[in-house]
């Protein structure tokens, strides 16, 4: 976002799954553009105002004569000025489901192992990890959670366990283990080997 400008980066999210990006930063793998709010323009759904908007919110616009254009990852990130332009006629903040969740968590080949509010261990690191006996097996991602982000609403959605962490893993059908006891997650994981 950019107060200044009074405008934001769109990134079309279900053009690419944020582990399967090349890291070459030439590659043009990702469709993002820049939307300036028309005046004229109010802001629905869960905020009300431009101002209102935070990083990561799913925001629905409504932009004419858009021609998809992808760029690469440093344009994204350092580049934001060279960014196709486009003014929104409509701009919806709307919320996430847990669909929209679950469907970013899943993995293509695979599983991901996702490890929310993790306990810490006596050195005040944390031993969120399966067992020695199960680190062989091959996850594509391995995700630890400290904190969650109320944006998204994960906490509610997930239904993440209070005063416990909470062990979730996926594959490319979204959810196929969820517990909140190490022992359980080494003994699913040994079932799958």
């Amino acid at each position: 976002m950019n107060q200044e400008k009074g405008t934001f980066v769109v990134f079309v999210e279900n053009e690419f799954k944020g582990q399967e990006i090349n890291q070459n930063k030439q590659q043009n793998a990702i469709e993002a553009f820049q939307v300036k709010p028309d005046k004229s323009v109010e802001v629905k759904g869960e905020v009300k105002s431009f101002n209102d908007l935070k990083r990561g919110q799913k925001v629905s616009v409504e932009i004419g004569n858009y021609e998809k254009r992808q760029v690469t990852k440093d344009t994204l990130i350092k580049g934001k000025n060279k960014l196709p332009l486009y003014e929104a006629k409509a701009v919806t903040v709307k919320p996430y489901t847990k669909q929209d969740i679950v469907q970013e968590m899943r993995v293509e080949n695979g599983y991901g192992l996702y490890i929310y509010n993790p306990e810490p261990n006596k050195d005040g690191g944390y031993d969120a990890y399966p067992s020695s006996e199960a680190k062989n097996f091959p996850f594509r991602i391995i995700q630890v959670t400290h904190t969650v982000s109320d944006i998204k609403n994960t906490e509610k959605l997930l239904g993440l366990y209070h005063g416990f962490p909470t062990y979730i893993i996926t594959d490319q059908t979204g959810i196929v283990f969820k517990t909140k006891k190490i022992t359980e997650l080494n003994e699913f994981i040994r079932n799958l080997e």
